[in-house]
């Protein structure tokens, strides 16, 4: 057997209180007994049931109390019995004396009716940048906290918040017990959960995710005419990146890799899919030079050269470069003593390579 509930009980407080000034006043006494008998478990072990509860009849009026207000046959008098089928619960006087002004007791009934009626709270507009070097931010319930090092802003609402990640780290971790909607958005990629511990990371590399509790829904945005790529979950202890989306952002990817000594393997990965949206101008430029760079560290010395030519008829940047990557390729592929491969003249003819022309029977200019 359980005592009344503590919301049925505040339910009719507020009932009683919202009658008159006259009510208020009268019932000012009354309520904080009740809070502090259910705080005490003194109300007896007698279900609830069905019945309206009369908290008049509950704790009448001692002669501290206020004096009645109203004609007699008026319901809401302190002396009035209950109504037929009400559960008069007694409740035991708490020692404290309690002097709340009419007003007071109102707004505490209505607050605690609505948090122990499951009143979602009221949901605000956040309008917060996010900047390295300022103090972590937590909403005022600690539902969510964002800790930053580099730039972004946080908007949406205390509900659903949206952060728009620029640059930099951020690590975030929300309480899953508030079922907020935050969202983690970057040029590319959307990181959307419900309660976990993770970092977002975005550089020249993209958009990194790493997950350290919970798990986190990630969305990388389309590149070029491709469909979006499915939504990928991760768990704790997972890691996802969401590339760049356009020729210049991918070929920032590959330089930030190749840079970072990352393996031949990923650069030319990254490389092929800024080709693929077809480049123009200097950013195509750019993309071919490092593909010839690359091939040639990968070990793909013939491949090098067949770029390193086409780069030469196309390209109006990185000549003198792509030349050099060219010789050096020539190179590898004449060790001494081996005969000269006769498909090369051509290549050390145009890359003016004059070991491998030399090496080709080509006379020394």
């Amino acid at each position: 057997m359980s005592p009344p509930r503590l919301d049925a009980l505040l339910r009719a407080a507020a009932t009683e209180t919202a009658v008159s000034p006259e009510a208020r006043a009268r019932h000012a006494a009354w309520l904080g007994p009740l809070l502090d008998a259910h705080a005490g478990g003194h109300l007896p072990p007698d279900p609830l049931g069905d019945a309206a509860i009369s908290l008049a009849a509950a704790h009448p009026p001692s002669a501290e109390d206020n004096e009645p207000v109203g004609e007699p046959g008026d319901t809401h008098s302190p002396s009035a019995a209950p109504s037929a089928g009400a559960r008069v619960v007694p409740l035991r006087r708490s020692p404290r004396a309690w002097a709340w002004p009419a007003a007071a007791v109102g707004l505490a009934a209505a607050a605690a009716l609505a948090v122990w009626a499951g009143r979602p709270p009221a949901v605000e507009p956040l309008d917060l940048p996010l900047a390295s070097g300022s103090p972590g931010w937590r909403s005022p319930a600690g539902s969510l906290a964002l800790a930053a090092s580099g730039a972004g802003h946080l908007g949406g609402t205390t509900a659903a918040p949206r952060i728009a990640w620029e640059s930099g780290r951020i690590e975030v971790e929300v309480d899953p017990a508030a079922q907020l909607d935050v969202q983690v958005e970057t040029r590319e990629g959307t990181v959307a959960v419900k309660g976990t511990v993770f970092a977002v990371t975005r550089d020249a590399r993209g958009t990194a995710v790493e997950v350290s509790r919970g798990q986190v829904e990630v969305r990388c945005a389309a590149v070029g005419a491709e469909a979006p790529a499915p939504a990928l979950s991760l768990s704790a202890g997972g890691a996802h990146t969401c590339w760049p989306t356009t020729p210049g952002g991918l070929l920032g990817r590959a330089r930030a890799l190749d840079d970072a000594k990352a393996s031949p393997a990923e650069v030319l990965a990254t490389l092929d899919a800024a080709r693929g949206l077809s480049p123009q101008g200097p950013v195509a430029d750019e993309l071919g030079a490092l593909h010839v760079h690359t091939l040639l560290r990968n070990g793909d010395a013939r491949a090098a050269i067949d770029a390193a030519l086409t780069h030469l008829d196309r390209a109006s940047l990185r000549h003198d470069e792509v030349r050099a990557i060219g010789q050096a390729a020539l190179v590898s592929l004449l060790p001494p003593g081996v005969p000269c491969d006769p498909s090369l003249r051509g290549a050390a003819a145009r890359l003016g390579a004059a070991e491998a022309q030399q090496a080709c029977g080509w006379p020394r200019e």
